[in-house]
């Protein structure tokens, strides 16, 4: 197929793309006039202004899961979903060629639509294991789903349009969320390249998480009492 531009960035800065999303973000559907005189509606300029400002709930985010987490006999479960999750998605970034208009169907995706969302959703699970409290686990799986389910759905429209009849019978051999054991016989056969997690600033997120897990540990060992949970009850 095609080329086209990349117009997004990392998935952990932002909402992770499937690979054929990735691959084709930035092209209008097929069907679409390349340019359109009809005003953004306020739903789509308010999830731009959200995706513009993503990093600041990403960072306190982050300082509240240091200030909070001090179950010590969660984080080893916990880091071990989360670099579970990481993996999958170096896996799945290992594959998509961001200035490429194809499909991609290779490694991961020959068995899966999603894996980045799949990836995504451990990493962020290991956080909610690392709590000690089964049920914001459940909490944050139905949370996830539903917003995945939604997001896939627009992300799917959009590439029915790029692709047309190739990406419905990729829809029909491979399966959204619940991978197959075997690949899809009409995938294409590409082999895994560093470079390109490199290129998509996965490798950076690999990195953040391992920073992160460190942080969290080191302070659950040596400043066990400062968590903030501890600081609040010590206070009532």
């Amino acid at each position: 197929m095609e080329h086209l531009p990349p117009t997004e960035g990392a998935p952990l800065s932002g909402a992770p793309l499937s690979g054929a999303l990735a691959s084709a973000q930035g092209a209008p559907p097929a069907s679409a006039s390349p340019a359109s005189d009809s005003p953004t509606p306020a739903s789509e300029r308010l999830r731009r202004q959200i995706t513009r400002l993503r990093v600041v709930p990403a960072v306190l985010g982050i300082l509240l899961l240091v200030a909070v987490l001090d179950d010590t006999r969660a984080f080893v479960p916990g880091a071990v979903v989360a670099l579970f999750g990481e993996a999958i998605q170096l896996w799945a970034s290992s594959h998509v060629y961001r200035k490429i208009r194809r499909l991609t169907t290779s490694g991961p995706y020959a068995r899966v639509r999603n894996p980045m969302y799949i990836g995504r959703f451990f990493v962020i699970l290991g956080f909610f294991v690392m709590t000690g409290k089964p049920w914001l686990c459940v909490l944050y799986a139905v949370i996830f789903a539903a917003y995945a389910h939604v997001r896939v759905l627009r992300e799917e429209k959009f590439l029915e349009g790029v692709f047309g009849e190739p990406y419905r019978e990729y829809c029909a051999q491979v399966r959204s969320w619940l991978p197959s054991p075997s690949p899809w016989a009409g995938a294409e056969a590409r082999a895994a390249s560093w470079q390109q997690v490199c290129v998509n600033h996965e490798n950076l997120n690999l990195y953040i998480l391992l920073a992160l897990l460190l942080v969290i540990r080191l302070r659950m060992e040596y400043l066990p009492h400062a968590n903030l949970l501890g600081l609040l009850a010590g206070h009532r």
